[in-house]
């Protein structure tokens, strides 16, 4: 009975020390940490929710790519120019013209009205080439053309190509827009001054079955044509002046 005893108090005794060591283990614990308050609707993160960006490189060097193949403008070349010695009158250089699509593309700059400290032309040009046997650039307008024996259309142009080309000028008169064109020129590589007898019997037109002698109609011109027969070549002009002889000069 005396083992008994002893057996039950020691078991108590061990019982009761665990349950001390428990209890001192729970008191000794940390707290939990708090909860975050919920983000309010509608508040803007604040920089420190943010996660920072990384830069983005790839998109930084396409962007200075895209603007590294831009082309210069034309008008900068023209400004390079060495004077024509001529005297500058802008006339049709300095109105609008387009890249009729007919003929091979072209690129087309120019500065209307042209300012005080203009470069030395006032239209820049440039033949990109194509499959088509010609260019063929468009200004429209209205002009009553004269046609007497003094009366000329003079162009001044630098040819920037490192060969000769061939162009002619075309006069659309009427309302049907009937096409008489000179016989073609040659632009010798750098400045060219050339004069068009406006009532010269040189003119090809459907009336003259396309052999050049017809005179200009007395109606009056609505569209001027410079007409580049480069086929596939590809160069730069920039004229300077290109004055009809008409009046009244009106848009």
């Amino acid at each position: 009975m005396k083992h008994v005893r002893a057996r039950t108090v020691l078991a108590l005794s061990f019982a009761i020390l665990i349950d001390s060591a428990l209890r001192a283990g729970e008191a000794e614990a940390p707290p939990p940490p708090e909860a975050a308050p919920p983000a309010e609707i509608g508040r803007p993160p604040e920089p420190s929710d943010v996660p920072p960006q990384e830069p983005q490189p790839a998109v930084q060097a396409e962007t200075q790519s895209a603007a590294a193949v831009a082309p210069p403008a034309l008008l900068d070349h023209a400004r390079a120019l060495p004077p024509s010695g001529k005297k500058k009158e802008p006339g049709l250089a300095a109105l609008a013209w387009t890249s009729e699509p007919h003929g091979n593309p072209a690129r087309l700059e120019n500065e209307s009205p042209p300012p005080p400290a203009a470069p030395a032309a006032c239209l820049a040009i440039e033949l990109l080439g194509g499959p088509k046997s010609y260019t063929s650039i468009r200004c429209e307008g209205t002009w009553k053309l004269k046609r007497g024996d003094a009366a000329r259309t003079r162009l001044v142009v630098y040819n920037a190509t490192a060969g000769a080309l061939r162009m002619s000028l075309a006069y659309s008169a009427g309302e049907r827009f009937e096409w008489h064109e000179s016989p073609p020129l040659t632009l010798q590589p750098g400045w060219n001054e050339v004069e068009i007898e406006q009532g010269a019997r040189r003119f090809k037109s459907e009336g003259s079955e396309w052999r050049h002698a017809a005179r200009l109609p007395d109606e009056p011109c609505r569209a001027v044509n410079l007409v580049f027969h480069t086929g596939a070549r590809t160069g730069r002009l920039f004229v300077e002046t290109l004055r009809l002889d008409a009046e009244p000069l009106k848009r």
